[in-house]
């Protein structure tokens, strides 16, 4: 019984890492820059094939980037996010954007620091029905300003439309994996606690077999 339980669960972990390998692809964002502008582009198919969407950006000389213009093909949003930031439909529908192809918003900036890398990620509208879900493009990029300017240090994205965590390759579990994932634990933490239960029982009872009446 325990056996299969543990069987159950590697094969739940097994599911959750293939799934986040075969719908992630890290080739697919561009940074053009020099001068202190340039153009960020992110792909909805790997080796910048697919529909692109692009958002112009600047760098001042108090080192605060800003965009400056957007492309109007596929749809698209940028959001300044922090590691470990789960970007999914949720997270689209309702952070602040940095940049809204949408709505036209470009009134987003970012303090930057010498040496000191942060990242963009975004959402982009495959379905093209201006409403994040599945089909859709989330990722992220991470980059570094120096004194040689601005500089691509690694991007990801999900291309399912279930969404990946910031700086990581992760992807966002569906729903029916991690109650897949859950139930597995449940029944090992019951099928362990009825075991310390039988163990105790038994205890209990050899012990009192044991015990001569007077």
């Amino acid at each position: 019984m325990l056996k299969s339980i543990i069987y159950l669960l590697a094969v739940s972990l097994c599911l959750i890492n293939a799934r986040a390998k075969g719908d992630v692809y890290t080739t697919g964002v561009a940074l053009n820059f020099g001068g202190g502008q340039g153009s960020v582009s992110a792909w909805t198919q790997p080796n910048l094939g697919g529909d692109g969407a692009i958002i112009g950006i600047s760098i001042d000389n108090n080192l605060v980037l800003r965009p400056t213009a957007f492309s109007i093909g596929i749809g698209h949003v940028w959001y300044s996010v922090a590691p470990g930031t789960v970007i999914d439909p949720a997270f689209a529908a309702s952070a602040p954007a940095f940049a809204n192809a949408f709505t036209g918003d470009l009134s987003g900036h970012i303090q930057l620091t010498l040496n000191q890398t942060f990242l963009l990620g975004f959402w982009l509208d495959a379905n093209v029905n201006a409403v994040p879900g599945p089909g859709d493009r989330f990722g992220w990029a991470s980059f570094r300003y120096n004194a040689s300017g601005l500089s691509l240090l690694g991007s990801a994205i999900e291309s399912t439309g279930a969404g990946i965590i910031a700086g990581t390759t992760t992807v966002v579990p569906e729903p029916s994996t991690v109650c897949l994932l859950f139930s597995a634990l449940a029944a090992a933490m019951t099928y362990l606690s009825c075991r310390r239960r039988r163990q105790m029982e038994c205890a209990w009872q050899s012990n009192q077999t044991g015990k001569t009446l007077i």
